[in-house]
């Protein structure tokens, strides 16, 4: 018996379906406010005063390093003038806590408080590795990430307040200057990071250690990040021996939850 053909109606309501979001995950209030519009997903409108270009010259004016390096090839060649193994020791040993501001006047180099010594937390070995890699590469790449900050905040726009609800803990140096960047703390501490990140479970700030927190204190990260999966498995494990146990006894779930 052949099988009945769709109606126009449900050849339709197919269409729409694979026609549907392009952005995958988009938060429930955009996927029904376009429903009720009868159309795609748009983009919600942002004011343009939140743009993060916006946001940190508001904070920290334009010669804040972010805004330094938005013309192509000007922060490029700054870099080049530099031996690569001389300017990996001075990026590497950063420690003024304090956001960097680039004075007209100053090079990316004057304004980082470091005198070219190698961290005791790396060697000669390691300097010469990411000296090896970026005479190679270069730095455009790097620079290209601060340039394309606006257009993240466009194409991220479906997201607009939407919360990361994944399991997090939070790991920073006190020493970071994005973590002493003006309002940063304030965020962190008093309630804004949570409220976007619902299931934060921890902020560890380490005392005395800078920008580069993994490889500064690898073994103390690695173990942060080690407690935080093991009491994932732990929690999963148990609830795994839960659920045996009423399989076995056949008690009540409500029974057992409550012991």
């Amino acid at each position: 018996m052949p099988e009945p053909q769709p109606t126009g109606r449900s050849r339709r309501r197919k269409s729409r379906r694979r026609s549907g979001p392009v952005q995958p995950d988009a938060p429930n209030w955009l996927t029904h406010r376009c429903r009720a519009a009868g159309g795609r997903p748009s983009r919600p409108a942002r004011r343009a005063t939140t743009k993060g270009l916006s946001a940190v010259r508001a904070l920290c004016g334009d010669d804040h390093y972010m805004c330094r390096f938005q013309k192509p090839g000007v922060a490029e060649a700054e870099f080049a003038r530099l031996d690569l193994k001389h300017l990996f020791k001075i990026v590497f040993g950063m420690r003024r806590p304090a956001t960097l501001i680039l004075p007209k006047d100053k090079t990316f180099f004057d304004a980082i408080d470091s005198d070219g010594t190698c961290p005791s937390w790396l060697s000669e070995e390691d300097i010469s590795y990411y000296a090896d890699k970026f005479s190679k590469t270069g730095f455009t790449g790097g620079f290209n990430y601060y340039r394309c900050i606006d257009l993240d905040w466009e194409l991220t726009a479906p997201w607009t307040e939407a919360p990361i609800n994944v399991p997090t803990k939070f790991i920073v140096g006190d020493l970071d200057l994005t973590y002493n960047t003006p309002g940063v703390k304030d965020y962190i501490h008093r309630g804004g990071f949570k409220a976007n990140v619902p299931n934060l479970e921890d902020v560890v700030v380490m005392e005395g250690v800078g920008h580069f927190i993994n490889q500064e204190k690898p073994d103390e990260v690695s173990e942060h990040i080690w407690q935080t999966k093991f009491c994932g498995i732990l929690e999963r494990f148990n609830n795994l021996k839960i659920l045996h146990s009423m399989a076995a006894c056949k008690t009540s779930p409500e029974f057992l939850l409550s012991l």
